[in-house]
């Protein structure tokens, strides 16, 4: 799913790029739940693996072209790997 509209594509395209790639992989919520697990604890580690949210590689999503901007279509389709139908 695109980001809304009012995430602005035409006033910030970098923001609305980052919150699509966001949506397909939080990499800040991946980085506190890796920094809750002391270093030497490979039992919080372990269990954090064993709860890992499911994640796709980016070539696996798809977006109505429509609903990416045109400026930023060969960003998310070529730059990204989305496929845009």
């Amino acid at each position: 799913r695109a980001p809304a509209a009012e995430a602005g594509p035409e006033a910030d395209p970098e923001a609305w790029a980052a919150a699509l790639v966001r949506q397909m992989y939080d990499i800040e919520a991946d980085s506190r739940r890796l920094k809750a697990c002391p270093p030497a604890d490979g039992a919080c580690f372990n269990a954090l693996r064993k709860r890992y949210p499911r994640r796709r590689a980016f070539e696996r999503h798809r977006l109505p072209e429509a609903d990416v901007p045109e400026p930023l279509r060969r960003l998310v389709g070529e730059g990204l790997g989305v496929s845009l139908v």
